[in-house]
């Protein structure tokens, strides 16, 4: 499981490298609640392209190992899975999300005011609330799926979100 304490850490690591990246799943939810309501068992993160490279390496600085699975990379320490970064790119006006499950495509004027959110008064970056409701069809956790319906979302942008699934 992950501790706010090794999650903060990784936010530090992750500003530190002056890469662009955001926090998705179920972390990122628990920034708009401002506390931590259950475990969680690793950080999603979705990083451009490319600086992808740029974070493994701080990561890797700090202890921690990458092991690519299809097309993401996941990262342990201590013999426990703690991340799972997906890779975003850019293509006309639009963002690109290259997951292991599906690659979606989200209308750049999503991005258009950065995201932040915080918990117990530690901010950090995460992806726009149409990607965290269409990202909640894979969540494990009800509760997470529940409150997503709870948030604020320009409906004439998230019709625009398109998913294939990505080839095996």
């Amino acid at each position: 499981m992950v501790t706010i304490e090794e999650f903060k850490e990784v936010v530090a690591l992750l500003d530190a490298s002056g890469a662009q990246y955001w926090i998705y799943g179920g972390l990122a939810l628990e920034g708009h609640r401002g506390a931590l309501t259950r475990e969680h068992k690793d950080i999603d993160i979705y990083a451009h392209a490319d600086d992808a490279e740029k974070l493994l390496a701080v990561l890797a600085q700090a202890g921690f190992v990458a092991n690519k699975k299809k097309i993401m990379y996941f990262l342990s320490r201590g013999g426990e899975k703690k991340i799972g970064i997906a890779r975003v790119s850019t293509e006309g006006d639009s963002y690109i999300i290259h997951g292991n499950r599906t690659t979606d495509k989200y209308p750049a004027a999503i991005f258009a005011n950065p995201s932040s959110a915080s918990i117990s008064g530690f901010s950090f970056p995460i992806v726009p609330n149409e990607m965290l409701v269409f990202e909640s069809r894979f969540s494990e956790h009800p509760e997470d799926q529940e409150f997503c319906k709870t948030l604020a979302c320009k409906l004439d942008l998230f019709a625009q979100i398109k998913s294939t699934p990505t080839p095996e």
